[in-house]
């Protein structure tokens, strides 16, 4: 069988789950690769898109304002006179000055970028995040010197993106690696008894349990950010358990 023919019936056919316990090792360890690749790859997308926007939405949002500021040794400097002051980029995004601090992220009634006192607080539909602005250094910044640094961030976006998720998608295979030694060393507890059955088999039967609700849990968390995480422990562990009373046992 093909590899990408196990993978698709590893979603849903349990026959072939089950005789994956006698795939040679570094098919299955490809496996459980792909799995997680395929898994993180909506999350990766949306990841970047999300950064590369709050960017741009800061570029424009600086851009088009006519109010000038200053950040000096940490701290906002304006002379605007009507605080806070709101000016509205374009409908769906709005920039927010307010360097005595009266209004809080939890106010912001539209997605824009809040610039307080001692930091600036970006909110887009799928990202918040305040930004201090020691992150700029001490030395004083005008609005043209922070537009200048996101351009210059902008063009190195792309690499950093492609860093980022190597990092995420290593990160996530070591753990789908660890996750599935720990179920089969725990299933081979109860399988001691029963010689046919090994704790590799055990641990490639793991590693193909691991597709449909790997899959669906990573493909959902990103559109459900407060989805939890034992969702997806609980839906493991049991169809693990369910396919174990399936095997074929021989007693010694």
């Amino acid at each position: 069988m093909r590899f990408f023919t196990w993978f698709l019936k590893s979603l849903y056919h349990q026959q072939t789950i089950l005789a994956s316990r006698l795939r040679p090792t570094i098919h299955v360890l490809g496996h459980v690769c792909f799995t997680i690749l395929f898994a993180l790859l909506p999350y990766c997308l949306v990841l970047s898109v999300t950064i590369w926007s709050g960017f741009t939405h800061i570029e424009n949002g600086l851009s088009n304002t006519e109010v000038d500021f200053t950040i000096k040794n940490g701290e906002l400097h304006t002379d605007v006179h009507s605080i806070p002051y709101t000016d509205e980029v374009d409908p769906t995004f709005a920039l927010f000055i307010d360097p005595t601090n009266q209004l809080s992220a939890e106010e912001m009634r539209q997605n824009g970028l809040l610039l307080q006192g001692r930091e600036a607080f970006l909110q887009t539909d799928h990202f918040e995040q305040s930004l201090p602005y020691t992150l700029l250094g001490n030395d004083i910044q005008t609005k043209t010197d922070i537009l200048n640094q996101i351009v210059s961030i902008k063009s190195f976006l792309p690499i950093l993106f492609i860093i980022l998720s190597v990092i995420i998608v290593s990160v996530m295979i070591g753990s789908a690696f660890l996750a599935t030694s720990m179920m089969a060393l725990i299933a081979s507890l109860f399988f001691r008894q029963y010689p046919n059955i090994q704790y590799i088999h055990l641990w490639k039967i793991a590693a193909h349990v691991m597709p449909l609700p790997v899959i669906t849990y990573a493909w959902l968390v990103v559109w459900m950010n407060d989805l939890s995480i034992l969702l997806l422990v609980f839906a493991l562990i049991g169809l693990y358990m369910y396919l174990l009373t399936k095997l074929p046992r021989k007693k010694e």
